[in-house]
């Protein structure tokens, strides 16, 4: 009960990479800790650490507004632990505990310098888009990537996930590739909840519900 009170925020933890990072980011001058988290308590004792670590993380909403976001909070220490100890669970580190996330598929650099994909000025590139994403969440033995891939992270813990394509300006005659998604999110064997903002394409709608979301779970569209 006590960890539950100390590490968990009823809000989204938005930049989670930089408020949950390293003892360094920590440390910096502009650094803004999350009000309702407390998490010196990690670094009581190994014990406390090992309890407490899954409420952390498995018990609060993480937003990731681009894929460079998941790869720095996936690669960082855990909270500036003095021991060696920092997760090695698996090769994707923090992210194997995650069981909420938001994911907003942005890119840092996401826009056409003249004539967008749209023919307009200012539309967004959803080649760079998809092209910084898939190098983060799919390996190089990946296929079903036409970029291939880097890193190959995922979220094997997975149980309620958003993923939001709003700045895509998808219409409703527009589809997704929608596999690589299924087989990179769906490793958890399912979603309890599954919200899909900015897809307005229906055959893609539908593939995203069967392939993701389990029997008696809760789908949503927003757009």
């Amino acid at each position: 009960m006590i960890f539950h009170h100390l590490l968990t925020t009823a809000d989204p933890i938005e930049k989670p990479h930089k408020h949950l990072g390293s003892k360094e980011t920590a440390l910096l001058d502009n650094y803004k800790p999350i009000p309702e988290i407390d998490s010196t308590i990690l670094r009581t004792c190994r014990m406390i650490y090992s309890e407490a670590l899954p409420i952390l993380y498995g018990q609060n909403t993480f937003e990731f507004s681009s894929a460079n976001a998941i790869r720095s909070f996936q690669s960082k220490s855990l909270i500036g632990y003095p021991l060696a100890f920092n997760l090695k669970l698996a090769p994707m580190g923090r992210l194997t505990l995650l069981r909420s996330v938001i994911i907003n598929l942005n890119a840092e650099y996401r826009w056409h310098s003249s004539i967008g994909v749209n023919g307009t000025r200012g539309a967004p590139n959803r080649d760079h888009i998809w092209r910084d994403w898939s190098t983060t969440l799919f390996s190089e033995s990946d296929d079903l990537c036409p970029w291939g891939g880097r890193n190959g992270l995922g979220f094997p813990a997975l149980e309620k996930l958003t993923l939001d394509f709003s700045e895509w300006q998808l219409t409703e005659s527009e589809g997704l590739l929608v596999k690589p998604f299924l087989k990179k999110l769906g490793e958890s064997g399912g979603l309890n909840e599954l919200v899909l903002k900015g897809v307005k394409h229906q055959p893609t709608i539908d593939q995203f519900q069967a392939g993701l979301v389990r029997e008696g779970g809760t789908f949503r569209v927003k757009n």
